[in-house]
């Protein structure tokens, strides 16, 4: 292969890329690169022959829809897809729920006409709305909250196959049926085996439907703030206070003079024998001990 060739190859391959992440980024698909390079290297393989002016964005998302879909004749209807969708009542039951609800059901199967209905507002659709935001479906939701005056007790929605009125074709349809004048579609019998070609194509976008919501949670998580750390508080040692220490009493001039006088009685008692030097040392001890506290003498 020439240089040339490889050269307009390549160009076309990240041009089919670079048109798929556009169109996510457009509805707000959550998606993940490796596997928008998957599709467009299954993709490539149909397209490689056509002229690069081709590789328009709606051509190119037409081609993906179809790659691997189902054989022509055989559609996907309501009564096909899993239970849940319509029995996940935890989900979709309130107002206020309802149309995200719907517009994810939308963009798992685009070819299933949808009819949300109650007693004053009706809405029907077909195809990949996208992004709940900004769409019919955030618009019917402010008519739901002047229908049921923003009231949480309002009539909740109960969601079913039915069929098309004058058609044996399906759709799905989520309504407030307990509400007497909200009339209760045909529901179609359950489908007992689902075509091998149909089931695997429903498997996959299943599986597709699970990986976006994991991404949107990881997502979230990523976007959530840390909290903020607490800056340490430093208390302040307090400042020890010196306790008063109350100054002692020096003794009076008259105590001294009269402890003196004591001390010179004492010192005559020894001369004349009647106390030992012995009971002279102590008692003078004791005189001047009790001068230094400040007590009677």
């Amino acid at each position: 292969m020439s240089k040339a060739k490889r050269n307009i190859g390549s160009k076309k391959y990240n041009r089919i890329v670079s048109q798929i992440v556009r169109y996510n980024k457009r509805k707000k698909i959550a998606y993940k690169i490796r596997d928008v390079q998957r599709q467009a290297s299954e993709l490539y393989k149909g397209v490689k022959a056509l002229p690069l002016k081709k590789y328009s964005q709606k051509f190119l998302i037409d081609q993906v829809r179809k790659k691997g879909e189902l054989p022509k004749g055989v559609l996907i209807g309501a009564e096909d897809v899993p239970n849940y969708w319509f029995e996940k009542i935890e989900e979709f039951k309130n107002w206020w729920q309802i149309g995200e609800w719907v517009v994810k059901f939308s963009n798992v199967y685009p070819e299933i006409p949808i009819i949300v209905k109650t007693q004053d507002n009706e809405i029907t659709t077909k195809g990949a709305i996208g992004s709940y935001d900004g769409s019919e479906y955030q618009e019917f939701t402010e008519l739901l909250r002047k229908e049921f005056n923003n009231d949480s007790d309002a009539p909740i929605f109960i969601g079913t196959p039915a069929y098309k009125k004058g058609s044996k074709y399906t759709h799905a349809t989520w309504g407030t049926y307990a509400e007497k004048d909200v009339e209760i579609p045909k529901v179609p019998p359950p489908t007992i085996e689902i075509d091998g070609g149909k089931k695997q194509v429903i498997i996959e976008r299943e599986e597709e439907e699970d990986e976006r919501e994991r991404e949107k949670k990881r997502l979230k998580r990523k976007k959530k703030p840390l909290p903020k750390k607490k800056k340490p508080v430093i208390k302040k040692p307090k400042k020890k206070v010196p306790k008063k220490v109350k100054p002692k009493k020096k003794p009076t001039t008259e105590k001294v003079v009269e402890i003196r006088s004591l001390i010179s009685d004492l010192r005559q008692d020894v001369k004349d024998g009647l106390i030992t030097k012995k009971d002279y040392q102590e008692m003078v001890k004791a005189l001047v001990k009790n001068m230094k506290k400040g007590g009677k003498v």
